[in-house]
C-alpha cells in the first residue's frame, strides 16, 4: 500500500465517524449544567448514572434568613468596578459603609437594568440564617429570577442582627443540590439550591398586617391584642431560623410566616383565657400514602398560677414543594 492510498483510506475513516453529527452551522454549544439531586430530566443531566436508574425523592428547602452576594473572584470584582466608572456610579457612594451594595442595587436596577444583567450571573448569590455565616449557594431555577435576586439589593446590610431584629427577611423555596464545585464561589463551598420561590418582607409591613386581623368583633382590648400577636411572632420568626431542609423545619417555617390566618386563631386563643405560650413542638412526619403530614403541638400555661392547661396543634401538609396548611388550630388529645 503506498502513501496516497494511507491518506484516502485516513479520509474515509474521519467522515464515516462525522457522518452523524449536524452540519457546522447546524450544530449548539454545550452550555454547563448544574445537577439537582432527585432530577433527572432533558434540561438537567443526571450525571454519571443513568437517568433510568431510580432516583431518591428531592429534598424540598423552605427557609427564612438573608440573601447576600460575593464576588466569586479578582476578574468578577475589576468587571464590576469597570462598569461602576462606565456607569458614572457616584464614588462617595461605593466609599460608604454597604456602598458596594448600594452602588450594585444602582448598577442593577432602572434603566441599566438588562445590559447589566450578566454581572448578576456572575456574582455568586448566598443564603444565609440570621447572624450566622451563609448555608446554601442559590442557583435560580429560571434566569429571569436574577431580578428577584437583584431585587433583595435594595435593602440595608444587616450582618449579624438576629432575625427579629432584622428591617428584611428573605423566604427562598427550592430544591437541594449537590455541593459547590471548587472555585464556583471563592473560597465557598457550599450545598446549592435551585431557587423556585424569592420573596422579601419586610418586618414591619408583617406586624402591621397583624396589627390589622383586630376587629371589634372580636371583643378583646386591642393593645392587648397587637401585643400578644407581635409575640407570637417575634417568637415564631426567631425559632423559623434553621436551614429549612427537614420536613418538621419547612412546616414550622411556613405556619410562621405564610400562614397570617395562624396568628389571628392563636393570640386570640391566648388573650380570651388568659393563657401564655409555653413551647412549641412539631412532631415528626407522619406519613399517609402519598401525603406527608407534620403536626405542630403548642403548650399553654395560665398567667396567673404558671400552671400547664391545654395543649393545640395544627397540621401542615409538606409533600409537595410548596407547605400548605392541612387542618386549622384546634385542641390537640395526643394522637
Amino acid at each position: 500500500m503506498n502513501n496516497e492510498e494511507v491518506i484516502i483510506n485516513q479520509d474515509d475513516d474521519f467522515n464515516k465517524k462525522n457522518e452523524s453529527l449536524p452540519p457546522q452551522n447546524e450544530r449548539r454549544s454545550v452550555e454547563p449544567t448544574i445537577t439537582i439531586h432527585g432530577s433527572c430530566n432533558n434540561e438537567m443531566d443526571c450525571g454519571c448514572k443513568s437517568c433510568s436508574e431510580e432516583k431518591s425523592p428531592p429534598r424540598f428547602i423552605f427557609a427564612i434568613g438573608r440573601i447576600y452576594y460575593s464576588l466569586p473572584n479578582e476578574s468578577v470584582k475589576r468587571e464590576l468596578y469597570e462598569a461602576f466608572k462606565r456607569y458614572h456610579i457616584d464614588r462617595s457612594i461605593i466609599s460608604q459603609i454597604g456602598g458596594e451594595r448600594k452602588a450594585l442595587n444602582q448598577l442593577l436596577s432602572g434603566d441599566t437594568r438588562r445590559e447589566n444583567r450578566y454581572i448578576a450571573r456572575q456574582l455568586c448569590w448566598t443564603f444565609n440564617l440570621a447572624g450566622r455565616s451563609p448555608i446554601y449557594i442559590l442557583v435560580p431555577s429560571d434566569p429571569m429570577d436574577y431580578d428577584l435576586l437583584i431585587d433583595t439589593l435594595d435593602t440595608p446590610e444587616q450582618y449579624g442582627i438576629p432575625i427579629n431584629g432584622a428591617q428584611t427577611i428573605d423566604l427562598i423555596v427550592g430544591i437541594l443540590g449537590p455541593v459547590s464545585p471548587a472555585g464556583l464561589c471563592g473560597p465557598l463551598i457550599l450545598p446549592m439550591v435551585r431557587v423556585d420561590q424569592i420573596q422579601t418582607f419586610r418586618i414591619e409591613d408583617v406586624r402591621t398586617q397583624l396589627r390589622d386581623n383586630w376587629t371589634e368583633s372580636l371583643n378583646l382590648d386591642k393593645e392587648k391584642f397587637n401585643e400578644t400577636a407581635e409575640e407570637l411572632f417575634n417568637r415564631l420568626l426567631d425559632m423559623a431560623s434553621n436551614e429549612g431542609s427537614t420536613d418538621e423545619m419547612r412546616a414550622f417555617n411556613y405556619a410562621a410566616l405564610r400562614s397570617p390566618t395562624i396568628y389571628t386563631d392563636i393570640t386570640k386563643f391566648i388573650v380570651q383565657n388568659n393563657y401564655r405560650l409555653e413551647n412549641i413542638i412539631p412532631k415528626p412526619v407522619k406519613v399517609i400514602g402519598n401525603t406527608k403530614l407534620v403536626e405542630i403541638i403548642f403548650y399553654f400555661r395560665t398567667t396567673d398560677t404558671g400552671g400547664f392547661v391545654d395543649m393545640y396543634s395544627l397540621e401542615v401538609d409538606v409533600s409537595g414543594e410548596f407547605p400548605f396548611l392541612a387542618s386549622p388550630f384546634i385542641r390537640y388529645f395526643g394522637r
